[in-house]
């Protein structure tokens, strides 16, 4: 038998029953390949398309929990606290550090934090107003 292949090993090309063997050896792994690439292909897909849609409720979450935030602030405002209300959404909504509002306010970091610390305890007591009773616990006013 007289087979050229390239890269092909001559005793593979010694009978005909060998070279089908491994024609078909090397066909099968091909498609198997190329079913588990098209495997991991939608597998990566449904899991980018889990996180997506994980995220997107993340946020939503993230923004009701805002609003709830926004009202509470409010609520204080309305209240007179207007002071405490003010630190919070500096360092809650708009992520301001501790040392901005200090320079912002004119004052040192230390007050700041003081400050910071009592204004969370009037959120506290305003979000248990508003929105039934719970507490809010320190780790998450934190």
């Amino acid at each position: 038998m007289s087979v050229v292949a390239h890269g092909v090993p001559n005793e593979i090309c010694s009978t005909p029953a060998r070279f089908r063997a491994w024609v078909h050896g090397a066909l099968r792994r091909r498609l198997l390949n190329a079913i588990r690439r098209e495997r991991r292909r939608r597998e990566t897909t449904l899991a980018e398309e889990s996180v997506a849609v994980a995220q997107q409720s993340d946020e939503l979450e993230r923004t009701e929990d805002a609003e709830h935030v926004r009202d509470t602030l409010d609520r204080m405002r309305a209240t007179g606290a207007t002071a405490a209300a003010d630190l919070l959404a500096w360092r809650w909504l708009e992520g301001e550090s501790v040392s901005d509002i200090a320079k912002r306010l004119g004052t040192d970091a230390r007050k700041v934090t003081y400050r910071l610390r009592h204004a969370k305890d009037a959120f506290r007591v305003a979000w248990a107003q508003r929105w039934g009773g719970a507490n809010v616990s320190r780790a998450a006013t934190e």
